[in-house]
């Protein structure tokens, strides 16, 4: 594989020349980042443009509120606190060998 010289920056170049490169990543060009002679990554295009993928998002946590709206259970303080000390109630009964009646 041949690679254009024109997409290998040095680390440097990219600090001082960011916004411009990525312009160009956004019209399509990819970039090697080089640091010392080594590769040290590659920029490359999103596949789908930014819009899209924030609808993506937005579609997703809706997803993800109405998921919780219909799973999630409500406790109130007291209750919750009743039921763990009643668990642990039966856990310590079990341990010695006494049966749990309520």
């Amino acid at each position: 594989m041949l690679i254009d010289t024109n997409q290998i920056i040095q680390l440097t170049d990219l600090r001082s020349r960011l916004s411009e490169i990525i312009d160009a990543v956004y019209q399509g060009k990819s970039f090697i980042i080089t640091e010392k002679g080594k590769i040290k990554a590659r920029i490359i295009p999103t596949l789908e443009k930014s819009n899209d993928v924030f609808d993506r998002i937005e579609k997703i946590a809706t997803r993800i509120d109405k998921h919780l709206k219909k799973k999630t259970k409500v406790w109130n303080s007291v209750d919750l606190i009743r039921k763990m000390r009643q668990n642990r109630t039966k856990h310590l009964l079990k341990l010695s060998g006494i049966t749990y009646k309520k």
